[in-house]
């Protein structure tokens, strides 16, 4: 809470939400500063962009393969939509035809590792990062900023402590909105002011009016003493839209929405507005003690019970891994049965192997007398006589031959054949 530097930070939910659409995911704060108006705009960075924006739109339309980079969105196309439902196709038609064909006009706003800031941005530009303008001119800028704070000076001093921060309400075309708000009322909001418009289309409380009540009470458990419900009452607006006022306040607790205060005011009004915020100045300077100690006590005893179910369940954790704390003693009585096992086998295989070596096998004793009897009747070497024949047969004529040629050599030598 921002009491601490006497500074209030007041949210303001819009309740005719379909005002918002041309919107993107952002959440612009107005801070008092006494000089010329000016604005801080971050932009996102590449990662937060990717699972902040993109990636909910393919979560919620169900579209496959997501991608894991930017350069994967960029360069292939968009997965075709796996329902028909008119939403849906809304929010598909703004994720192809705004972030994705646009891609490339935005693209060099998204740095690598740290966001982009652009310190002061001229009062006449701040409505370029903050609105979407679908027209020849628009650069698509206002699709990576993450976040816009807006400094200027309050027009009355008795308002100048309290800060706003304008988020949209529950549209139905946004992907990421709830998430947005939850983080928003339950990191940096002191009270909320709730804005409801009726006309003659929207006339009495709706489902998606508690919708919106009941989403930021999930953030502030204690949404009934820190919020405050403005019905805008318009000067030049029709005859439903007083009526409707009137009407939605009477009725306001019936539809179980509890707040501080409902008011009629004419948000257009400098004056009224301004009496608006004064009422809410006033409520917080009273009470805004009593509230943040009863914000601390709560996400105290919500830290308690939060503690104690984990103690319970890491109770339950110990007693289940009792058994396998130590894993290397485990080992080594399961290595110590196994080898007293198999001792044991291999002494009991050897004995009967030593009372198996003098016992005669009567299957293999009849193969080696079947391969005894083969050898006797036939036993591969010719008798003495048949080797005698086959050396006379083989080498016997080459024999002769020498013995002729020897004896011709010596008739020679004697003189008693001339040639």
């Amino acid at each position: 809470m921002n009491n601490v530097v006497n500074e209030y930070l007041v949210c303001i939910l819009v309740g005719n939400s379909w005002s918002y659409r041309k919107l993107p995911r952002l959440r612009p704060g107005v801070y008092h500063q006494n000089q010329p108006t000016y604005a801080r705009v971050t932009f996102h960075h590449e990662d937060s962009f990717l699972q902040e924006v993109i990636i909910p739109y393919y979560e919620e339309l169900g579209l496959v393969p997501r991608p894991t980079s930017l350069d994967e969105f960029a360069t292939k196309p968009i997965p075709e939509l796996p329902s028909d439902a008119a939403t849906k196709k809304a929010m598909y038609q703004r994720l192809r035809n705004e972030y994705y064909a646009h891609f490339n006009q935005y693209r060099h706003l998204l740095e690598a590792n740290s966001p982009r800031v652009l310190d002061r941005v001229p009062k006449e530009e701040i409505r370029n990062y903050v609105v979407h303008q679908q027209d020849a001119n628009s650069d698509f800028a206002v699709l990576a900023v993450r976040e816009v704070e807006i400094f200027c000076p309050f027009s009355r001093s008795e308002v100048e402590k309290i800060a706003l921060v304008d988020i949209p309400g529950l549209g139905d075309l946004r992907v990421g909105d709830e998430n947005l708000m939850l983080q928003t009322l339950g990191e940096r909001v002191d009270v909320v002011l709730f804005v409801r418009r009726p006309d003659s289309v929207r006339y009495g409380w709706e489902a998606r009016d508690t919708k919106l009540y009941d989403t930021a009470h999930k953030a502030l458990n204690d949404l009934p003493e820190r919020s405050f419900m403005v019905l805008n009452k318009m000067s030049s607006a029709d005859k439903y839209n007083s009526k409707g006022c009137e009407t939605l306040k009477r009725t306001i607790r019936e539809n179980h929405i509890e707040v501080v205060n409902c008011v009629i005011a004419d948000c257009s009004n400098p004056d009224q507005a301004n009496q608006v915020l004064e009422l809410i100045l006033d409520y917080l300077v009273d009470n805004i003690e009593d509230l943040d100690s009863k914000y601390a006590k709560a996400y105290q005893d919500h830290i308690d019970i939060l503690h104690k179910d984990l103690e319970t369940d890491l109770q339950k954790a110990s007693k289940a891994l009792a058994g396998f704390g130590d894993e290397d003693q485990l080992f080594v009585d399961r290595f110590k049965e196994f080898k007293e096992e198999l001792s044991d086998s291999l002494e009991k295989f050897l004995k009967k192997l030593r009372k198996d070596r003098e016992t005669v096998d009567p299957y293999f004793k009849a193969k080696v007398d079947t391969v005894m009897k083969a050898c006797q009747s036939d036993p591969g070497i010719p008798a003495l006589e048949e080797i005698e024949r086959q050396r006379t047969d083989r080498f016997g004529g080459s024999y002769r031959v020498r013995i002729q040629v020897r004896g011709v050599d010596k008739i020679k030598k004697s003189g008693m054949v001339t040639a």
